[in-house]
């Protein structure tokens, strides 16, 4: 479901220890070098971790798995976890 909504990426790096699996499992569709780098989480609540590891690089494409507040526009969300704000947050 992730790779229909994301662009191409080349490299993988995650948010400690939530995003370790859905990275593993987005590995494999890696595109070859020369796209930007996929950060990956599991949840997104207040983006304190995802923007640690993110830092001051802006070559990076964001997703996480469960949004539960709406995320700025370099991550991507792929369910929406508060259906009353589904509109706002995740369109």
């Amino acid at each position: 479901m992730a790779c229909e909504l994301l662009p191409l990426f080349s490299e993988v790096e995650y948010v400690p220890r939530g995003g370790l699996p859905f990275a593993r499992a987005l590995e494999d569709y890696k595109s070859p070098y020369g796209y930007p780098t996929l950060l990956v989480d599991d949840v997104y609540t207040t983006g304190g971790s995802i923007n640690r590891i993110r830092g001051d690089r802006t070559n990076l494409i964001g997703v996480v798995a469960f949004a539960w507040n709406k995320p700025p526009d370099w991550i991507i969300p792929i369910v929406c976890m508060n259906p009353l704000l589904y509109q706002k947050m995740c369109s």
